[in-house]
């Protein structure tokens, strides 16, 4: 992500995509930090002995998993618009 982040903003070369560019990479970030967190609610899910919060943290590790794809298609979706708007 570093380097996708050096590349867009370094170069001179297509000015119009660098703010798609910048945005999907934000979208691609908040994305793996929730799919990172996705793992602390689930563990919690398994080690659950009580049925009671059981229902209510695993619609959480939906939630979170549910964010995660959004934020991946919102950052292809922000590259695939950046293209457009760069070539044409």
């Amino acid at each position: 992500m570093l380097g996708f982040f050096q590349a867009i903003v370094g170069k001179t070369v297509l000015p119009v995509f660098k703010p798609y560019g910048v945005t999907a990479l934000n979208a691609f970030l908040i994305g793996l930090i929730t799919a990172t967190l996705l793992f602390i609610p689930y563990g919690t899910y398994i080690q659950e002995r009580n049925r009671k919060y059981k229902r209510l943290v695993l619609y959480f590790c939906f939630m979170l998993g549910a964010l995660s794809v959004g934020c991946v298609i919102f950052g292809a979706a922000m590259i695939v618009w950046g293209i457009d708007k760069a070539f044409i």
